[in-house]
């Protein structure tokens, strides 16, 4: 409705908007947020809250249409030590963690947040094109496919994910996967599981 009716859009705190990402509804959000300035809409109201929300609740699009918000908005991608990301981590929604960290820099989100948990859980889920992004990032930026004794290397191989043990162990050495680590614990598990195609690979 027109201003002039009365309605307030950003009525308590926002409410409107706040609403209708909590509840994943994109056309409502997009809406809001395309309304003039002056009609008060804020989405980086409440502590960021609707950012940290809808990452949380794993609204991949909602998050999507937040973040490609110009900086003026108010929408801080890594409010709160990293809430967005963390709370994206723990929901294991990784859409939502490759539109985090494929941010510019600038915005702040750290790739390598938390001993590298956003690569280890690629690897984990055996997700190898969101591992693969956060892999050839710039080495700024601090992701570490080696880390923690080869803890992706492993877990991947645990799990059962053969695709992104592969490509592990296809990575440049400079990138610290270690098919040797913990004591050739791959090749043991490998060949006690009599895994002839690891085997192969190492």
């Amino acid at each position: 409705l027109p201003a002039d009716r009365g309605v307030n859009v950003a009525a308590r705190d926002n409410e409107p908007l706040r609403s209708a990402v909590g509840n994943g509804m994109v056309k409502s959000v997009r809406r809001l947020l395309e309304l003039p300035l002056e009609r008060g809409v804020d989405p980086g109201v409440v502590n960021n809250g609707a950012l940290r929300v809808a990452c949380h609740l794993g609204f991949t699009a909602v998050v999507k249409l937040l973040l490609d918000l110009p900086v003026s908005r108010g929408v801080d991608a890594a409010s709160h030590g990293q809430r967005p990301l963390r709370s994206a981590l723990r929901g294991r929604h990784l859409g939502i963690v490759e539109l985090l960290v494929t941010l510019p820099a600038v915005r702040g989100v750290d790739a390598a947040f938390n001993n590298n948990r956003p690569f280890l859980l690629c690897c984990e889920m055996g997700n190898t094109r969101v591992a693969r992004i956060l892999a050839h990032l710039p080495r700024e930026r601090g992701v570490w496919p080696g880390a923690h004794d080869n803890a992706a290397l492993h877990t991947a191989y645990r799990i059962g994910h053969t695709g992104t043990v592969a490509w592990l162990l296809g990575l440049p050495v400079l990138m610290g996967v270690d098919p040797a680590s913990r004591s050739q614990k791959l090749l043991v598990d490998a060949v006690s599981q009599n895994d002839g195609d690891t085997v192969a690979l190492l």
